[in-house]
């Protein structure tokens, strides 16, 4: 569906590979004022997967993302990722995993 997946990762991602209607949900976050705390919200989640967040300190570092831990599993509708910003900057990504 030429959207840039590999079908392992539509695969994971619980997506159709064939059908270009059929993508990883957008998400959305938001930050507390001290940025201590960052809120991610998975819209729609699906009910065959489970969602974490991965974080990195450097974005050049090749090395792999680490999971977070969350394990939250999807309902079909909308789930939230509560994110604690230890005292070292991160990036985080989300992303699917089955269960």
């Amino acid at each position: 569906d030429s959207d840039g997946y590999l079908n392992i990762e539509e695969y994971a991602g619980d997506t159709v590979p064939t059908n270009n209607a059929s993508y990883f949900p957008r998400v959305t976050n938001t930050l507390s004022g001290d940025r201590s705390v960052m809120i991610l919200v998975v819209n729609p989640s699906s009910a065959a997967r489970a969602y974490d967040a991965w974080w990195k300190t450097n974005l050049v570092d090749p090395s792999a993302w680490q999971p977070y831990g969350l394990t939250v599993p999807g309902n079909g509708g909308l789930i939230t990722l509560t994110v604690t910003n230890g005292p070292v900057y991160r990036y985080y990504r989300t992303g699917a995993k089955l269960p």
